[in-house]
């Protein structure tokens, strides 16, 4: 019931805003709003309420919602188009776009709120540069190697390492094969073999097959600002579109 209960919520929240960008755009060219619903009002349930010429109401079915525009030929088949300055099909055709798009627009200005929100809120955890162990996974060929937290790679097959970054070039693009560490621990040098594992990672927007030892970097977490954290959200939202 819960998870039905959240989805619903969700659902509500996406059409809410997306219904809303219909709104304020043909508001702002001057189209009447005959009714803007929450959900579908079928067979006359839910609750309405008439405020300036425009019916406001929450429908008895949650799974959708509508705006229903002076002029628009839309389900119910109203044909009724009296050329009036308010109407949709009497404006140019920059307003119709602006229309018919904001509602899209509006769900990426509120993807962009939600991971600027959650950002500002909790902050970001960023890989620390230098080539330091910070997770060791468990089953994985670190793990068995006996690479612990804190250790710091210093070569791999004679190539010395400055950071996470150089360290990684070395292995990701060698799945299956045998590596030669060398690590420093607690100001002692050690050294061991390790074969890596093929893992199926996403680099840019293709899925490839890349070496893994199984070690994460060190996460610092740190606060960031109103600005910082908008930008933030731009980026994840570009990245998931892109």
């Amino acid at each position: 019931m819960t998870t039905i209960l959240s989805f619903i919520l969700v659902i509500g929240v996406l059409v809410f805003f997306h219904e809303l960008g219909h709104f304020l755009a043909a508001k702002s060219v001057g189209v009447r709003v005959e009714k803007f619903y929450l959900g579908f009002n079928f067979f006359g349930l839910g609750w309405k309420k008439e405020h300036k010429g425009t019916e406001y109401g929450i429908g008895f079915f949650p799974l959708g919602g509508y705006v229903k525009l002076a002029g628009v030929i839309d389900e119910s088949m109203d044909t009724e188009f009296s050329g009036a300055p308010d109407e949709f099909r009497s404006k140019n055709t920059l307003q119709k776009i602006w229309i018919m798009s904001a509602g899209v627009i509006m769900n990426f200005l509120l993807a962009i709120l939600i991971f600027s929100h959650l950002t500002y809120q909790n902050g970001i955890n960023e890989a620390d540069p230098q080539a330091i162990v910070g997770q060791v996974i468990a089953e994985y060929p670190a793990a068995n190697l006996g690479l612990k937290e804190g250790d710091q790679i210093l070569s791999i097959n004679g190539i010395q390492i400055a950071d996470w970054e150089e360290m990684t070039a070395e292995i990701h693009p060698r799945p299956d094969e045998a590596l030669q560490l060398t690590w420093i621990r607690s100001g002692v040098i050690m050294k061991g073999s390790i074969t890596t594992e093929s893992a199926k990672q996403l680099v840019g927007d293709k899925i490839v097959q890349q070496g893994v030892i199984g070690i994460v970097p060190i996460l610092n977490h740190r606060y960031v600002t109103l600005i910082g954290s908008l930008n933030i959200g731009c980026e994840r939202t570009w990245y998931i579109l892109d």
